[in-house]
């Protein structure tokens, strides 16, 4: 799906490799999964908040994924500053306009995204902020 929107992306497996590589590099948008193995997103978000709060870092725009609609009424929700909230099944037009809304377009093919193998942390990286 981001590729056809013209987003290339880095897959990690769970919340732990979604962290280190929040760590690593520097993302446009992460997509994080409430529920992926070893670390959940929540865990996994909350890290990501702290590390970037302790290390000076600009807060990375995190949109939650989760098949639980009601996602948005948790106090984690608030708790975490997350930027946004998808349902899965993903929808092709409902994520483009989620990544368009935070990232703005992509400039050209190159742009960079994230994801797990389960289709849990996903980051993505506007081209433009690369260069």
């Amino acid at each position: 799906m981001l590729a056809h929107l013209g987003y290339t992306h880095d897959a990690v497996y769970d919340g732990e490799q979604a962290l280190e590589a929040l760590k690593k590099t520097s993302y446009g948008l992460v997509l994080m999964d409430c529920q992926m193995p070893r670390m959940d997103g929540w865990e996994a978000t909350r890290l990501a908040r702290a590390w970037q709060r302790d290390n000076q870092r600009a807060q990375t725009p995190i949109v939650i994924l989760s098949a639980d609609i009601s996602i948005t009424d948790d106090a984690r929700f608030v708790e975490l500053g997350l930027d946004g909230f998808l349902a899965k099944p993903l929808r092709l037009k409902v994520l483009e306009d989620t990544l368009k809304a935070t990232m703005g377009k992509p400039a050209n093919a190159d742009a960079n995204l994230a994801d797990t193998g389960r289709a849990p942390a996903t980051a993505a990286q506007d081209a433009r902020d690369s260069r």
